[in-house]
């Protein structure tokens, strides 16, 4: 955990001790609620967004630095607020069974983020793993290492060349394999992290939620949402979209909803217009989606030929990485406008030959990331629908010892430890 002056993991506590004992006080009403919410808010506005204010020059600039996990902290602390005043039966008793919630290492850096009535129940229960559950937790850690280490490692240097914070300027040649692996890298730094806090989670008896579910394999954008940061997406449900929906503001209609959803959620990332734009971007993707989609899918729906639909599903997946996910995410990804303009210009400034090159490039240059790519989608297509767990607990000891092998070996391949970049989502 980054510390300001010494005093943050102080104030990570304090800021426990006061939502748990705030609930539990015998004068709590719905102004103890409401003061307690503005008090976490303020905390996260003043140590993540405050530092946005001060100009450059500013001597105040080295002293805030953005601690690690603080949006995820501060999201599951708030959710624990909400759910206590909505349902007074779940608060948590025990000062102990709260402060393990709060800081538990496995998701407090990157999440998921958790619900206490989620995790407290299994956490005051703990008891040593037997073997199938070591198992699967292995797997999973193996598999969220691979991810980070192996995938994402090798494509943060091609990603790179068009995302450095510094970059206004790039080579024609580099600009294609970084617009279209940018979107790739993150999923795999961040799916990568969750997977192994998942398995620590499994560990110690906890069901972490599954923050994505093969969000590349989507037809449309609406999908992608479905299969993407679900534990913050089944956040901004629970406690904005829901909340908005039952109010006045629901006359507004569906996408003033979705807007300030949309804008809350680009917000709890950063407070840089360019995630705003992203947000906002999205709500104009599923409007058109909504409205214009639908007559692609009821086609799709009507074609009888099995070979002919699964090509236009492949077609749809490509579509909406390529034109609804990857160029929104160039707001995504870069520090301001005049960035994201540059990129945006290089894009459109390709020339045939450049595409010529980047297509010969994937199958010589780019052939790593290729590989890695689609052996990925096919190990997450793989475990969607087969428990590898079970199936090596019926095979004998060998046959495992040699999997174990195998997939160490494959792990030690293709691993790039020089060089290994941050968990994206720590900053956040």
């Amino acid at each position: 955990m980054l510390v300001l002056n010494g005093h943050l993991t102080f104030l990570f506590i304090a800021l426990s001790l006061f939502n748990f004992f705030i609930v539990h006080a015998k004068a709590y009403s719905k102004a103890f609620f409401h003061f307690a919410l503005l008090t976490n808010i303020t905390f996260l506005f003043f140590y993540k967004y405050l530092k946005v204010f001060l100009s450059e020059n500013s001597p105040l600039q080295s002293y805030f630095i953005i601690p690690i996990g603080i949006s995820f902290f501060v999201f599951q602390q708030l959710s624990y607020l909400i759910d206590a005043h909505r349902k007074p039966d779940s608060k948590v008793k025990h000062l102990g069974h709260y402060l393990t919630f709060a800081f538990f290492f496995g998701n407090f850096i990157s999440g998921p983020i958790e619900k206490a009535s989620n995790v407290i129940p299994r956490l005051v229960k703990i008891k040593f793993p037997d073997l199938k559950t070591a198992r699967t937790a292995w797997l999973l850690i193996y598999w969220g290492l691979f991810k980070k280490i192996a995938v994402a490692d090798n494509m943060a240097p091609i990603v790179l060349k068009l995302f450095a914070p510094d970059k206004n300027i790039f080579n024609s040649k580099d600009v294609l394999p970084a617009f279209l692996f940018n979107k790739y890298e993150i999923y795999a730094n961040f799916s990568g992290y969750t997977d192994i806090a998942i398995g620590v989670g499994i560990l110690f008896g906890l069901n972490f939620t599954q923050n994505f579910k093969r969000p590349f394999a989507s037809l449309s954008i609406k999908e992608f949402w479905k299969r993407w940061h679900l534990s913050l997406s089944y956040w901004i449900r629970d406690y904005i979209f829901f909340p908005l929906s039952t109010s006045r503001i629901s006359k507004l209609g569906l996408y003033p909803i979705l807007a300030i959803t949309f804008t809350i959620f680009a917000i709890w990332h950063d407070l840089r217009i360019t995630f705003i734009i992203y947000g906002l971007l999205q709500v104009l993707l599923i409007f058109l989606s909504s409205n214009i989609g639908i007559f692609v899918e009821s086609f799709h729906k009507k074609l009888n030929n099995r070979v002919l639909y699964e090509l236009v599903a492949v077609l749809r997946k490509l579509w909406v990485y390529i034109i609804l996910i990857s160029f929104p995410s160039i707001f995504f990804r870069v520090i301001n406008l005049k960035q994201a303009n540059a990129i945006f210009h290089s894009i459109f400034s390709l020339k045939s030959n450049d595409y010529f090159i980047f297509f010969n490039s994937l199958l010589s240059t780019y052939f790593l990331i290729v590989f890695l790519i689609i052996f990925t989608e096919f190990i997450e297509f793989f475990r969607e629908k087969f428990d590898l767990s079970n199936w090596l607990e019926k095979k004998s000891y060998w046959l495992e010892v040699v999997f174990h092998f195998c997939a160490l070996l494959l792990f030690i391949s293709f691993a790039k430890f020089n060089n290994s970049t941050s968990f994206i989502y720590s900053h956040y």
